[in-house]
């Protein structure tokens, strides 16, 4: 941290720099500042997408284990046990995986 005298304090773009010192860097810091703002509009359209994915799939694998658990209670009894261990595996993750995306706050 420096402090500036009028003589050498010189104007860039957001700010002020030393003259002839830390003017380019100074201009480098206001440009990488800029380009994060412009950037966070895409990464948060990304984040929104990545999350709607999530819950979209996690839907999926509840019906499925849901489908599972079903036609364990259709099967004979020696493959009951596998597709219902499956189809409660299987839906058992996938409600946690739901609960958890829907936990996650993408605010902007």
């Amino acid at each position: 941290m420096r402090g500036l005298c009028m003589e050498c304090a010189a104007e860039v773009s957001q700010g002020l720099a030393c003259r002839g010192r830390c003017e380019a860097d100074a201009e480098e810091l206001a440009e990488t500042i800029r380009a994060n703002v412009r950037g966070r509009k895409a990464a948060l359209a990304n984040l929104r997408g990545q999350r709607n994915a999530v819950v979209v799939a996690t839907v999926f694998m509840i019906l499925f284990g849901a489908f599972l658990l079903w036609v364990g209670f259709q099967t004979a009894e020696h493959a009951r046990w596998v597709f219902l261990g499956l189809g409660a595996l299987i839906g058992g993750y996938g409600a946690f995986l739901l609960v958890r995306s829907l936990r996650v706050r993408v605010s902007g």
